[in-house]
């Protein structure tokens, strides 16, 4: 049976694609997946057991925010959903990057990241979540759940 539709659509980005790649101002850190449960793309990082070379995912207000988790194709997990346990990834601390936002956002907004109610989402509120210092969104969005740009800069 052969083919007799094709989409002309193409996804204009993911979530963990860095938004521009050609700019230099770009800074990052290399960290292992300590959770058991693979760790998403475009997702926030923070500080594992051992911070110099574990990150998780969000679970609490107090958790320490290392970046956000980077794509790259070839990953070890077989369904390529994210960075398997274990796994070394980059987290992105200082550039731009395409996230998927939990809340409708506005250019300029300040980035949260949620701990509690849909942990390790992004918003433009502080209901259960945290600041990310020196983030915006670069992008508004029309509803919940869609693409959107981060641009990060933290300390």
């Amino acid at each position: 049976m052969s083919q007799t539709s094709y989409s002309t659509e193409a996804a204009v980005a993911y979530a963990g694609m860095l938004a521009d790649s050609s700019v230099t101002a770009k800074r990052s850190i290399s960290r292992a997946n300590e959770s058991a449960t693979a760790c998403a793309f475009g997702k926030p990082a923070v500080a594992g057991t051992d911070a110099e070379t574990q990150f998780d995912l969000p679970s609490g207000a107090s958790d320490v925010f290392l970046g956000i988790t980077v794509h790259r194709h070839g990953t070890e997990d077989a369904t390529d959903d994210g960075i398997a346990q274990d796994e070394v990834a980059e987290l992105l601390r200082e550039g731009a990057i395409w996230v998927i936002a939990k809340t409708v956002v506005a250019v300029g907004d300040n980035v949260y990241w949620d701990h509690t109610t849909n942990p390790g989402t992004w918003r433009n509120d502080t209901t259960t979540s945290v600041q990310v210092p020196g983030a915006k969104f670069m992008k508004a969005t029309s509803g919940a759940d869609e693409l959107t740009v981060i641009e990060i800069n933290t300390p």
